[in-house]
């Protein structure tokens, strides 16, 4: 869902560049993979929780990178760029990663770093928060407060887990809540997805009822989702196994 939006923001009304974030590295790094798969000039900034040759060609550090490698062998330059002063080398690099940010549809970080100086420059002409709904209210508040831009979209489901935090204290005084979960609360209308494609229909019953109130239908049959092979299932007509792992 989140990809599909950053798709249609960015191809369908050319709005770009786009922010999207979320409070975990691995959320933010697949992201970034759905948005290049979908043919957007994709930038990721920050550290990767998993490093593959797709991630590894938009990571920020690695397009400049290679820039300096092309600009080098087209002017022959490399010795002279050896010698540069480390204040004039980082001033060029940093005036080089803002052009290749500014040239990007879709520029992914964690909730966290959108908040960092290195944005101040740029004017994101949307923003975009995934898994809102597992993320504390101050991590969703920094690119909405820190970076601003005249859409925002919280992909979410305040259903599910709420966020973690470690500290009772914190918790107790409700920076547990997420900023999701805060609006729905207080009315503000979601877009609520209706159906489910990936669990067994016997699986999703239980939510379906005991958290969205029988409104969450299933888009998949039970001959969609047939037991494992290679283990014997205890009730072939069940969708559901409970397996004692211990000793």
């Amino acid at each position: 869902v989140a990809v599909c939006l950053l798709e249609i923001w960015s191809k369908e009304l050319s709005i770009k560049p786009l922010l999207a974030t979320s409070d975990s590295n691995v959320a933010v790094d697949n992201l970034a993979e759905g948005a290049q798969a979908r043919g957007l000039n994709v930038v990721r900034v920050g550290r990767p929780e998993k490093v593959t040759p797709q991630l590894e060609s938009v990571m920020l550090e690695a397009i400049l990178r290679k820039q300096k490698e092309s600009d080098w062998r087209n002017t022959g330059s490399a010795a002279d760029a050896r010698d540069w002063d480390d204040k004039r080398r980082r001033s060029e690099d940093f005036e080089a990663k803002i052009e290749i940010l500014k040239k990007a549809d879709v520029i992914c970080c964690t909730n966290v770093a959108s908040g960092s100086d290195f944005f101040q420059t740029i004017r994101f002409g949307a923003i975009l928060i995934d898994e809102a709904a597992q993320a504390t209210e101050v991590s969703a508040l920094v690119p909405i407060v820190m970076r601003g831009a005249e859409q925002l979209v919280l992909v979410g489901d305040h259903a599910q887990l709420p966020p973690s935090v470690a500290s009772v204290e914190a918790e107790l005084r409700g920076l547990s809540l997420s900023l999701f979960g805060r609006l729905a609360a207080q009315g503000l209308e979601c877009f609520f997805l209706n159906t489910q494609f990936r669990m067994h229909p016997m699986i999703a019953d239980f939510s379906a009822q005991k958290f969205y109130h029988g409104k969450l239908l299933t888009g998949v049959s039970e001959a969609e989702r047939l037991p494992p092979k290679g283990f014997a299932w205890p009730m072939p007509q069940a969708g559901i196994a409970f397996v004692q792992v211990s000793g």
